[in-house]
């Protein structure tokens, strides 16, 4: 069977297809990508036991045959493939003895394949519901919410990204119980739903969102097990989580009158030269005093001290909190506009941060106590 196509395609669709392969260090037949044929449409598709990806790629000059399928280890090809000058590649599956070969004006390449006919699939129930999501705000949102998520395979219901569709919004919620990204659009259904994505599936629905930022709409389907993702060329499909997400609206300070708008770039250069003085067990201490915005680090282990002043508008009382460098930094960072509203109510009480362009955006930060 011939597979001729462009390189620069093939190449993407193996990288996108294949990037699920080799996860799982228990069943062997994962450590391959499934890649099928079928006239000129090739998919390339891979599963580490809790994630599936499939990724399309067109072909050339293909014959109608019927549909074929083997595996083979995607990185090895995509390897062999990096190495030619030519933009058209042309691969010859030979099924009698079991390998892929590539030919070229020096000589031939070839891989080993396997039989296809046992790879697992997941797919979506019957009862699946369908949402049309927009692809551009789930993928700044994956983006600028995968640094809040929390490493810890105990709590895998935190160690996911939250999607919900309710109360005529589409939203999503991230937390390691120190920062919390929430952002929502307006949606209209009359369908209740949610969905959690594990961690292990992010980066893989990034690439896949990434490589259709020519379309403006994501298939979203979730049944009772499967949570699953359609582009136009591509499928990303994961478990489902069990457990029940937090009820993480409860923790968002509402209404404060202490509040703070200031430029995001002075205020983030600040944070990150006040955090280089700083011990990992200790916190900025954050000043607000009329409208100069004070913040302070210190290692006393190693005699390092700094203080920032930025010049911000500043409505309310005067406070005193304290505030993880690092995590501020993630903070400021999930915010797009140049200017930050943040907000204060006590020293015990979360610091939330307003991207002034997008009001519905909201990240929220757990306070330090201060000696």
């Amino acid at each position: 069977m011939e597979i001729k196509g462009k390189k620069k395609e093939i190449i993407n669709a193996l990288a996108v297809g294949g990037t699920m392969s080799g996860i799982s260090k228990t069943i062997p037949i994962l450590d391959y990508a499934k890649i099928r044929v079928k006239g000129d449409i090739m998919i390339v598709s891979s599963f580490s036991g809790d994630v599936a990806i499939a990724r399309k790629c067109k072909l050339e000059n293909q014959s109608s045959e019927n549909e074929k399928s083997f595996l083979v280890v995607a990185k090895d090809l995509i390897s062999l493939l990096k190495t030619l000058r030519d933009d058209d590649v042309t691969l010859v599956a030979n099924f009698d003895k079991n390998n892929i070969t590539i030919s070229h004006k020096k000589g031939e390449m070839s891989l080993p394949i396997q039989d296809a006919n046992d790879f697992p699939v997941i797919e979506n129930g019957v009862d699946a519901e369908q949402f049309e999501l927009p692809l551009g705000t789930l993928l700044e949102w994956l983006q600028r919410g995968k640094s809040f998520i929390i490493q810890d395979e105990l709590r895998p219901i935190m160690a996911s990204i939250y999607l919900y569709i309710k109360d005529n919004e589409f939203g999503c919620c991230v937390t390691d119980a120190n920062r919390l990204f929430h952002d929502y659009v307006p949606y209209n259904s009359d369908i209740a739903q949610d969905a959690t994505i594990t961690h292990k599936a992010i980066n893989s629905l990034i690439s896949l969102l990434n490589d259709s930022q020519n379309e403006d709409i994501v298939k979203m389907a979730v049944d009772s097990k499967n949570i699953s993702f359609t582009t136009q060329n591509g499928k990303l499909t994961c478990r489902k989580l069990e457990g029940k997400y937090p009820n993480f609206k409860a923790v968002i300070p509402q209404n404060s009158e202490n509040v703070v708008t200031i430029d995001k770039d002075e205020l983030l250069d600040s944070i990150m030269r006040a955090s280089l003085t700083t011990s990992a067990s200790n916190c900025l201490e954050i000043n607000l005093q009329g409208q100069t915005l004070d913040i302070r680090g210190i290692d006393a282990d190693f005699g390092k001290c700094s203080r920032e002043q930025c010049l911000c508008n500043h409505t309310g009382d005067d406070i005193r909190i304290g505030a993880k460098g690092v995590f501020f930094i993630d903070c400021v960072n999930a915010i797009i506009s140049n200017e930050i509203k943040l907000e204060f109510s006590t020293s015990s009480r979360p610091i939330v941060l307003y991207d002034k362009e997008y009001p519905n955006k909201r990240i929220i930060l757990m306070p330090m106590g201060l000696a």
